[in-house]
């Protein structure tokens, strides 16, 4: 099994406190840390927080909170990394694989955290992480740039090409990544031939970079809801 860890510190500029914003009457942290929990992945799931708020918000969901995290973890300029080497630091050295989930994961399926764990527990001892991803939603090979209001062809090859006749790609979902203990101790990055990935359905992801977002995640959390409430 493995062990799961959520960093959600208080400080976040573009959308303040957003992860604790009011999801469908809930806190956001609060649905994704039942997503960890449903999956039935882990040992436990763990909240990384600098904020008594939010550690309190995420006991009452859950999860476990061993302590506030130090200030010099937690602001603007602190990469995610940084904090989980710290936090494996003091992880139960029984857990080979730590699986960082992002706060705003809120729309994730269980039943895909179940799925990326299984894959982990079965990769090759070189292994180092499980990332996941989400398909492009137009072929980047027909990206362009704008440039004094001219337009030019990032790989022209492809201008000809028909988009279903182009190899699909994929980009980091930033949903969750299952890292080995010693992956995240050495600070290696995912972008090596030791990342594995899994492919996510575009509904279980967004992205709450501007307040527009929330809305969004309001609404699309409204509608699973609903379609999962029983007939009358």
């Amino acid at each position: 099994m493995a062990i799961a860890v959520i960093p959600a510190r208080a400080g976040s500029r573009r959308v303040p406190q957003k992860n604790i914003a009011d999801i469908c009457g809930r806190p956001m942290i609060a649905w994704t840390i039942s997503n960890a929990l449903a999956s039935h992945a882990f040992d436990a799931v763990v909240v990384s927080t600098d904020c008594p708020g939010i550690a309190e918000i995420a006991e009452s969901a859950g999860a476990h909170v061993p302590g506030l995290r130090a200030p010099d973890l937690s602001d603007d300029h602190t990469p995610l990394d940084a904090v989980m080497r710290d936090f494996t630091k003091a992880a139960d050295p029984r857990h080979d694989w730590i699986c960082m989930i992002y706060a705003t994961a809120l729309l994730l399926e269980p039943a895909t955290l179940a799925r990326a764990a299984q894959l982990a527990a079965q990769a090759a001892q070189d292994d180092d992480f499980v990332l996941s991803l989400l398909p492009y939603p137009h072929p980047p090979q027909r990206a362009v740039a704008l440039e004094d209001g001219i337009v030019r062809m990032i790989t022209p090859e492809h201008a000809r090409t028909r988009t279903q006749d182009l190899p699909r790609r994929l980009h980091d979902a930033a949903q969750f990544v299952f890292g080995r203990r010693r992956a995240w101790l050495d600070g290696q990055t995912v972008w090596n031939s030791r990342t594995r990935g899994i492919a996510l359905s575009p509904a279980e992801a967004i992205d709450i970079d501007l307040p527009a977002d929330l809305e969004i995640a309001r609404a699309l959390m409204a509608r699973r809801i609903a379609s999962r409430e029983p007939a009358t």
